[in-house]
């Protein structure tokens, strides 16, 4: 949670408090990150749709506001967000954890594409790189 803090320092009407993470591979990067807040949303979207119980989602930081991003999702990144969503309920049901979620996002978003990728895994990555590109530009 320190480094997703870390890095959105910069940006324009949001102050940062300075933490001791020197050397913890966190970068500064003036104006945001696009690929943290892309995740933050990807996270923050199946959240709020339902992919985890409310007990599972008070494990994991809160939601920010949709003011916290660069700008709004276009129709077509949503329609990829909500067939994500979808596939990881297909192949989760009620049963997905905090700790499987953040597993599975990380797996989407910091991996290379394997023949092997399960169905959600290549939505949630798709979805992903479409989010990552609206807030880059």
């Amino acid at each position: 949670r320190e480094s997703e803090i870390v890095a959105q320092a910069g940006r324009a009407g949001v102050v940062t408090v300075a933490t001791n993470m020197a050397g913890r591979g966190t970068d500064i990067l003036l104006g945001g990150c696009s690929r943290t807040m892309s995740r933050i949303k990807l996270r923050s979207f199946l959240v709020d749709d339902g992919a985890i119980s409310a007990n599972e989602a008070k494990k994991l930081p809160p939601s920010p506001a949709e003011e916290y991003y660069p700008c709004p999702l276009d129709e077509d990144s949503t329609f990829m967000l909500k067939g994500a969503s979808a596939s990881v309920q297909k192949a989760f049901g009620k049963d997905l954890t905090a700790v499987q979620l953040d597993e599975i996002l990380t797996i989407a978003t910091d991996t290379t594409e394997a023949d092997e990728d399960p169905e959600y895994i290549v939505n949630l990555r798709d979805a992903f790189e479409a989010i990552r590109e609206s807030y880059s530009e």
